[in-house]
């Protein structure tokens, strides 16, 4: 869980490469499985039942009741 990582903003031609950070709380709900090797980056919020596949890379918010894989993660299917 990354909640600190260096980024590039796509919006400036040009920045010095200390000024560039993204800060963010990372948020996760009840009845999370998260597979080995995932990398949740900053201000993530993953909500209740959800499954986060082995290497995926989750960023921004994931839906409940959903299984999620991939790099970023997007929704595979439904659970029951």
């Amino acid at each position: 869980l990354f909640c600190h990582s260096n980024g590039i903003p796509a919006d400036v031609a040009t920045t010095p490469f200390t000024a560039c950070h993204v800060d963010g709380d990372i948020a996760i709900g009840n009845n999370v499985l998260i597979g080995a090797g995932v990398i949740v980056l900053p201000g993530a919020v993953i909500g209740d039942n959800v499954v986060v596949a082995a290497g995926s890379v989750v960023k921004g918010e994931l839906a409940p009741g959903w299984l999620y894989a991939g790099q970023p993660a997007r929704k595979v299917r439904a659970l029951c």
